[in-house]
């Protein structure tokens, strides 16, 4: 008759405070039989489906202490610790700065590998549907007769493999740079241009900052001769005047009509390099069928053509490299001597002709190396600081074990030393982060931003900081 309320008494009991289970267990069991003398199975019942609700209630009673008493001494440690940094200030700035150079270098050095690997190139839209293009053949040339080379492309080899590209690639672009000598009623200035396909501007995504850009028709023999022409050319060398769009701007000995200036920052497919003079950038943009025709350029069956592409949406890079093989297969056919074996490789638009996710990786720690060696030395510097300090603290902390303070607590308030210790060398780490990256954008070919993963690199760096 008992038996159903005994059993929820006795699972009701693992709710309750250990201290006061064996107590409770018997009270309840007690009003159970109190009940049972007057024989009413309801009150019997009844009395034992309040234990649950009493168990929980004695439950969050004890939560509820617990955690005053955890706040009560976290309070008390946190005071304590103001208290004794404040009568430390050498030393909290000694470690603030050690902490906070190491932090702000290597914050920083991220936040430029962030912008390489994940942000978004001036004037291209949707990086990550671009992809480079690679031409590989069989040069035989590993002393065994074989073995394989990368080459750029020829303006024959992207017109073959232009007419394979659909439907993986919506779009393809080709670059071909050179030196070109410029002048608009001044004397002649060399800048780096490049000679672009006719869909080059199409498949970037790029919007001028005045005009217009190249259009597939401008590409042809026989049309005007136009050119689009960069931000700072136009700012520095043409004093930004609204009235360069129409004017004849003579590159070597040929007039040509400008009709468009590109925005600040944009380079064309490859991007420059770092604390490069912004007029050594390409700043000048010419149809490609000019190349067949200037003076001391390749003929169209040279290798000098950089490729992008353009994938259509939902395509995967394996799909696109499927939809390669066969435009590598006619040039083959084409070219068996030349071209023998020939294949295309297909990767995410990177900084380098050939980069791969070994170079990627590679560049990435001897960049993030230095920093964090840094860092690392700053640590070790501190933890002699620190240690210092501790046998310094000796006999204070003594005084608190005869005090009966536990060894729980003595931990507790030093972790929360060096806890405070190493968010304000966050703090300063992320203020001087800041700094160098304004220092450094001007210079710098991408934008360099402080975004959600900068955020969580500086979180992780400063938990290991407190974790050393």
């Amino acid at each position: 008759m008992t038996v159903l309320p005994r059993l929820i008494v006795r699972l009701s009991a693992v709710l309750v405070p250990r201290l006061a289970r064996d107590r409770w267990r018997e009270e309840w069991l007690g009003e159970i039989e109190s009940q049972k003398a007057d024989g009413k199975r309801q009150k019997i019942l009844r009395a034992a489906l309040g234990a649950p609700g009493d168990a929980l209630s004695l439950r969050a009673a004890s939560a509820r202490e617990t955690l005053q008493t955890m706040a009560a001494g976290w309070r008390t440690d946190i005071r304590q610790t103001l208290r004794t940094l404040r009568h430390a200030p050498s030393h909290v700035a000694t470690v603030v700065i050690c902490l906070g150079i190491g932090t702000s270098v290597s914050v920083a050095v991220f936040s430029a590998i962030n912008a390489v690997l994940f942000g978004d190139l001036p004037g291209l839209a949707d990086r990550r549907s671009l992809v480079r293009l690679s031409l590989a053949y069989d040069s035989g040339t590993d002393g065994l007769g074989r073995g394989r080379s990368f080459i750029p492309w020829s303006s024959s080899d992207f017109e073959m493999l232009d007419a394979t590209r659909r439907p993986a690639l919506s779009g393809l672009a080709v670059e071909g740079w050179w030196r070109f000598a410029v002048s608009l009623d001044r004397e002649p200035v060399e800048t780096r241009g490049a000679f672009g396909s006719g869909d080059y501007f199409n498949v970037l995504g790029t919007q001028p900052a005045l005009g217009r850009v190249l259009r597939p028709d401008d590409d042809h023999p026989g049309t005007p001769a136009a050119a689009v022409i960069g931000y700072h050319l136009w700012r520095d060398r043409f004093d930004s005047a609204p009235t360069i769009l129409g004017r004849s701007l003579l590159i070597g000995d040929r007039p040509f009509t400008v009709v468009g200036v590109m925005p600040a920052g944009f380079t064309g497919i490859q991007p420059p390099e770092v604390f490069d003079n912004p007029l050594n950038r390409t700043q000048l943009w010419i149809p490609l069928h000019h190349a067949t025709t200037w003076p001391g350029a390749p003929h169209r069956e040279l290798p000098w053509h950089t490729v992008v592409g353009r994938l259509t949406p939902g395509t995967t890079l394996d799909a696109a490299r499927s939809a390669m093989a066969p435009g590598a297969e006619r040039l083959a056919a084409a070219y068996p001597s030349a071209r023998r074996s020939a294949s295309v490789t297909v990767r995410s638009h990177g900084f380098g002709f050939n980069d791969s996710p070994v170079e990627i990786l590679q560049t990435i720690s001897l960049l993030l190396s230095l920093p964090l060696t840094v860092l690392a030395i700053g640590c070790a510097n501190v933890a002699n600081l620190q240690l210092a300090r501790a046998t310094e603290r000796a006999r204070q902390l003594s005084v608190r074990f005869a005090l009966g303070a536990s060894r729980a607590q003595v931990v507790r308030l030093l972790t929360f030393e060096a806890g405070v210790l190493a968010l304000l060398s966050a703090v300063t780490g992320w203020i001087g982060a800041r700094i160098l990256l304004t220092v450094a954008e001007p210079a710098f070919p991408l934008p360099l931003v402080l975004d959600g993963r900068v955020l969580a690199f500086a979180v992780l760096l400063t938990a290991g900081v407190i974790g050393l």
